[in-house]
């Protein structure tokens, strides 16, 4: 977006709105992209975001309305079909053999928009923007009530980007957990004791390898349990009297 200056903003709420059209994941992808803009001029594209899916939907709406809308809103699922989840068995049920996992996918994009309006609206780098979108997406699978392996597949395919943008161990880290990640996920399974938290494991693990090091963390915790910080304040009350003429 800071490439293109003003024509940035319309382009980038065009292809997410393409993003979307053809997988509706890429909503998650709309608060982090667009935070840095204000409520007016967000509102300005709001029909770029909308129109593609528009586009894919007016038939199907003109033809089967209460389906299409059924689909699009309760999102069905044949829980006898999938992997289980913790939340499996709180999905709604919503016919024979037959659950709706629209609920929790609703509460992840809520989730996931707050996150990136919070946190990229004062930070829109592109590695925060992405990296915020990769916490959204890793959302969206904790609370998923059915799970497919390709709904991880957001994940380390941002998480691959960012960690070879920093070094080659974070990056070697990344591919492992990814490795691991693929065993697991490629089979259908119903007992969540083991393979669920494991899955999940795999996916903090690509996230830790994109995101501040170890070391860092550990400064901040000492510094503030120790009293310390940054000593901006205390140069400001020094340097006023000074500029004044006056010795401290």
């Amino acid at each position: 977006m800071e490439r293109n200056g003003p024509g940035g903003p319309p382009r980038a709420a065009l292809l997410l709105g393409l993003g979307i059209a053809f997988q509706p994941l890429a909503l998650l992808g709309i608060a982090p992209v667009l935070a840095r803009l204000t409520w007016r001029a967000a509102t300005r594209l709001l029909w770029r975001l909308v129109l593609p899916s528009l586009v894919v939907l007016v038939l199907p709406l003109v033809a089967e309305t209460h389906r299409t809308l059924f689909v699009l809103v309760r999102q069905p699922f044949q829980p006898r079909s999938i992997s289980f989840t913790p939340l499996t068995h709180v999905a709604p049920v919503i016919g024979p053999d037959l659950a709706g996992g629209g609920p929790t996918r609703l509460v992840t994009i809520v989730l996931g928009a707050a996150l990136g309006a919070l946190v990229c609206h004062r930070r829109h780098d592109l590695p925060t923007v992405l990296a915020v979108t990769a916490i959204a997406f890793f959302l969206r699978v904790l609370l998923e009530t059915e799970l497919n392996w390709y709904y991880l597949w957001p994940v380390p395919a941002l998480c691959l980007v960012l960690s070879a943008r920093r070094n080659t161990t974070r990056f070697a880290l990344c591919v492992a957990a990814l490795v691991v990640s693929m065993v697991l996920g490629d089979r259908r399974v119903h007992q969540i004791v083991l393979w669920w938290p494991a899955l999940m494991a795999t996916l903090v693990v690509m996230l830790l390898s994109v995101g501040p090091s170890p070391r860092r963390w550990f400064t901040r915790v000492s510094s503030r349990r120790e009293g310390t910080g940054p000593a901006g304040p205390v140069e400001c009350d020094v340097m006023v009297p000074v500029a004044a003429g006056v010795t401290p």
